[in-house]
């Protein structure tokens, strides 16, 4: 024997249906509730009266709130789900860590020749000249020998040397006296694969805003 499951309830002594939902069967319910309910006070459903016209905006309402619920509750299946952030949260929450994709990034060694100078004050009286030092500004682009661009995210400034950006310094060739002619100075500096595109957008002359009175 078959059992029936009854889907309408009584609140405050109406019945209410709670199955409907699209708006043709919201549209149809509401109709209906209003012919068994309110006989005497409203009798013209044709598409031009003015309660079709309520009827109609509350079966639009219930219509677009149950899509939004049947999409939610979709989301809530990672097999269903197609919201990217709601598959990485589920993902996570099975204990799963996702490998989200990311530029390629490595370090690279940034070489400069500097020539000496006599400065008896330090050992071995010569060091590097630093008015010749470089300094590359952020976003500048290295090439490899395969044609790869890389940018540079900060700026690399050789005449710093700290902590968060050391340099070292060797001697890179000597005169015939023993003296230091060049200096080889190197810095450390993060890259990252790509390159920078510019796009020029024309927005025409300025106009007028509107004057409101």
């Amino acid at each position: 024997m078959s059992k029936i499951i009854d889907k309408t309830f009584k609140t405050n002594t109406k019945d209410i249906n709670y199955i409907n939902r699209d708006f043709s069967s919201l549209k149809n319910e509401l109709i209906n509730f209003t012919k068994k309910y309110y006989p005497q006070s409203y009798k013209d459903f044709s598409d031009s009266s003015p309660g079709t016209i309520f009827i109609e905006q509350a079966a639009y309402v219930g219509d677009v709130l149950s899509y939004y619920i049947d999409q939610q509750f979709k989301e809530s299946f990672v097999q269903f789900s197609n919201d990217r952030k709601n598959l990485i949260n589920q993902a996570k929450q099975l204990g799963y860590k996702p490998k989200v994709t990311s530029v390629s990034s490595t370090i690279v060694d940034i070489f400069q020749l500097i020539p000496s100078t006599r400065d008896d004050s330090v050992s071995g009286g010569y060091m590097p000249d630093e008015k010749f030092y470089l300094v590359l500004s952020p976003f500048t682009i290295l090439s490899n020998n395969d044609g790869k661009k890389f940018i540079i995210e900060e700026s690399v400034d050789f005449r710093e040397n700290t902590s968060f950006s050391p340099r070292e310094i060797s001697v890179y060739n000597r005169d015939n006296t023993g003296a230091p002619r060049f200096y080889l100075v190197k810095k450390s500096v993060n890259v990252y694969s790509g390159t920078l595109i510019t796009k020029t957008i024309n927005v025409g002359d300025p106009e007028p805003g509107i004057t409101r009175p």
